[in-house]
């Protein structure tokens, strides 16, 4: 269903990660150029952030930087000297990481007394280690070494685990190479560069636990995609201090049924991932006596950016309101939920109709739970389900017919009666499941006929059966979602 990105492999399962396939060596200057490569930890997040805080060096200096994958990490290629970068970086250690706060500040560390350690104290501000190519290295636990492969000298050594890699914590059980947190160490240099990378690039948000965002590039980024990652992070952080911290409903639902709440929650992130550069790795961190992932995930989030943008240029007013109405009732809502990730994220067109109209079904019955009245969808967000989830051709939904016996279905739902939705949902193609809840669907009207119970006429049942004949899939689906939402074509029968 979801696309998973090759830099991270949840699993790892002791293997290691899958190494993308390498083109060739990179020289470490090329003309006017210099490139560094991030270390081959291994440890696919940590690459990352230390490709980050390479990338603020580099947006400090004023040099325009390009990011690529290679190998199991990365490269960054600046237009200027190394000279240019290291003088940026010791500016960077001085003004921001001669202080414990800055690294007690970012979840997953978070200790005073493991941030010391890490405080920069005016040691050399190198970084020729990041001149030379990585070597694939076995992922050994060694007291004697550093998984950056750096040179392991007195008062070099950085073990602030899962503050380094969100994953160690959820590798350590599976994996005896991973055995023992204490033999995990990498350079200062690596973890204060991961330090900076991590707060340059990673959101923080806030339910019961932490949630930490961060950008996957799928191939790389450049120095704009860098440029829009800060400025989308400040936006984020400017909404927290206004008072609006907690991603509400976060800690309701599973992982997978994040991003949705958070492009709703932050609108404008949704603009960042429709560009198609980069996927999203999330991850639930709790704390009690030291730091843990409960939870990682990573994917192609697309889908819910389109979800609310609603495909259009503009956010889609309607979208984003159903979802902050259906959080403010996630007690009664959070069924829904993963209907309408698997609904925006299935590849297969027979999963997302299903999807989408169980999440039309749970939600409609959400909303309607505690109110005198049935909630029905709003129409704009029907059409979305329809048109952009459902693919559901316009000529078919917006036939007379089917919206006829869409309304015959509506007047049934808001008696609270959702058994014709169900059982129009499980009917069967080559059967004649769907004539007989239809048959059953008019008889119960006409007895109702007094109540507002409008019945199509002969010549739109006709044609209802055409059109089932035609893509019976979806028209089921399409009556489902019709009949959960506001409008529709009302007529009564003259028979």
């Amino acid at each position: 269903m979801m696309k998973q990105p090759s830099l991270f492999d949840q699993d790892y399962g002791g293997g290691g990660l899958k190494p993308l396939k390498t083109k060739g060596i990179n020289p470490s200057s090329q003309g006017d150029a210099v490139v560094l490569y991030t270390p081959n930890t291994g440890l696919p997040d940590l690459e990352l952030k230390i490709a980050y805080g390479l990338a603020r060096v580099a947006f400090e200096a004023g040099l325009e930087f390009e990011v690529k994958r290679f190998g199991d990490g990365f490269l960054l290629k600046a237009r200027g000297s190394l000279e240019d970068l290291e003088r940026t970086w010791e500016g960077l250690l001085r003004r921001m990481m001669s202080y414990p706060e800055f690294f007690a500040s970012l979840p997953g560390l978070g200790q005073l007394r493991h941030a010391s350690g890490l405080v920069y104290q005016g040691e050399s501000a190198s970084l020729e280690a990041y001149l030379r190519t990585p070597q694939r290295k076995p992922y050994k636990a060694s007291t004697s070494s550093l998984l950056c492969g750096h040179p392991l000298e007195r008062d070099n050594k950085s073990t602030a685990y899962l503050f380094l890699s969100f994953l160690i914590s959820k590798v350590l059980p599976r994996d005896g190479g991973w055995s023992n947190r204490s033999n995990l160490g990498i350079c200062k240099t690596c973890a204060r560069l991961a330090s900076l990378g991590y707060y340059s690039a990673a959101l923080q948000l806030w339910t019961d636990r932490t949630l930490i965002v961060l950008p996957v590039p799928r191939e790389g980024f450049s120095k704009q995609d860098f440029v829009q990652m800060i400025a989308a992070q400040r936006e984020v952080k400017a909404q927290q201090s206004a008072g609006t911290k907690r991603l509400r409903g976060a800690d309701k639902v599973g992982i997978r049924e994040l991003p949705v709440l958070i492009f709703a929650q932050y609108p404008h992130l949704a603009d960042f991932y429709l560009k198609g550069n980069f996927d999203m790795a999330l991850y639930v961190l709790e704390k009690g006596q030291a730091w843990n992932t409960r939870d990682a995930w990573s994917g192609d989030v697309e889908p819910y950016a389109k979800f609310v943008k609603g495909g259009k240029g503009a956010y889609n007013p309607f979208n984003v309101a159903l979802i902050h109405r259906l959080t403010w009732n996630m007690d009664d809502a959070q069924r829904a939920f993963p209907y309408l990730s698997r609904a925006l994220a299935s590849q297969n067109l027979g999963e997302r109709r299903y999807y989408a109209a169980s999440f039309s079904r749970e939600a409609v019955k959400a909303l309607s739970k505690n109110t005198q009245k049935v909630q029905l969808l709003n129409k704009n967000v029907a059409e979305y389900l329809l048109k952009e989830v459902a693919m559901i051709k316009p000529e078919l939904y917006r036939d007379e017919a089917v919206r006829a016996f869409a309304g015959l279905l509506r007047y049934f739902v808001n008696q609270r009666n959702f058994s014709f939705v169900d059982r129009l949902r499980s009917t069967k193609e080559g059967t004649h499941e769907f004539e007989e809840v239809i048959g059953t669907m008019m008889r119960q009207a006409r007895v109702a006929s007094e109540e507002g119970a409008f019945i199509p006429g002969p010549e739109k049942v006709a044609r209802l059966m055409q059109l089932a004949k035609e893509d019976f899939e979806a028209l089921k689906h399409a009556l489902v979602i019709l009949g959960l939402s506001w409008g529709g074509v009302k007529e009564v029968s003259n028979d």
